[in-house]
């Protein structure tokens, strides 16, 4: 990925009927995308799971060998345990909520939902994926998305919030973590979201760089009880598992 995004490669044009913005995200207003690349990072994209260690290789990029590395003279460990230090995974906790607003698309997770309404927001008021960044961010100790996309700054006006994750994973991986898991959950009376999660997964795991199966959605309602019950809004909630593989 660029290090430079216009705010049109963050708005899906075809889904929204918005014509290219303006502005340019560029150091000066301080873009998470900023010296990316498709270079490997220092952690690997993903992590297999169910596999055991294997000696590592010179040169090997296989992250499930990183969990066999002896543990460096003086560094904490566990005696007779491999490397991986427990002490290196981080936890994050992500929540969004976005009111319903006529005459909008809904996009929950990265997919098109069909409903007489969607959200209201300064981007595409994506519920789900705002918490996944949220939940990274967190445990990543980063900020918030409202510091890294601010609602005031026009260039994420309509953003497509599926890119706005892959920038916001590739900065949890310049930070020197790994995306292991992601789990979260959508509160909505209405529309019926479960047939979608497959298809919201996958579009999530694409971006953060992971494997579709270590990332969980799942859906419920509220038994119309507060604002989703009403079908006034929906709310999304999403944790996840970081390990910090690299520490500068």
């Amino acid at each position: 990925m660029s290090g430079f995004l216009s705010s049109s490669d963050l708005v899906n044009n075809s889904d929204r009927g918005e014509s290219p913005g303006q502005a340019q995200l560029t150091q000066s207003n301080g873009s998470v995308c900023e010296g990316a690349s498709n270079q490997p990072t220092q952690c690997d994209q993903t992590v297999p799971s169910g596999q055991p260690a294997q000696p590592i290789a010179e040169g090997s990029p296989d992250v499930s060998a990183r969990f066999a590395q002896p543990i460096a003279e003086g560094a904490p460990g566990i005696p007779g345990q491999p490397s991986f230090d427990p002490r290196n995974l981080r936890t994050g906790l992500g929540m969004d909520v976005h009111a319903f607003a006529p005459g909008r698309p809904l996009i929950i997770g990265g997919v098109r939902v069909p409903h007489y309404q969607g959200l209201d927001g300064h981007s595409d008021a994506d519920v789900l994926a705002h918490a996944v960044m949220d939940a990274l961010l967190s445990a990543a100790r980063a900020g918030d998305i409202g510091k890294l996309f601010p609602p005031s700054d026009p260039a994420f006006k309509n953003a497509d919030s599926i890119k706005l994750l892959e920038c916001v994973s590739e900065k949890v991986r310049e930070l020197g973590f790994e995306i292991l898991d992601v789990d979260s959950v959508i509160a909505a009376q209405e529309p019926k979201l479960s047939p979608h999660r497959d298809a919201m997964r996958e579009r999530m795991a694409e971006a953060m760089g992971i494997s579709v199966e270590n990332v969980g959605v799942k859906a419920t309602t509220t038994e119309r009880l507060g604002y989703e019950g009403r079908e006034e809004g929906i709310t999304a909630y999403a944790t996840c598992l970081l390990w910090r593989c690299s520490i500068e």
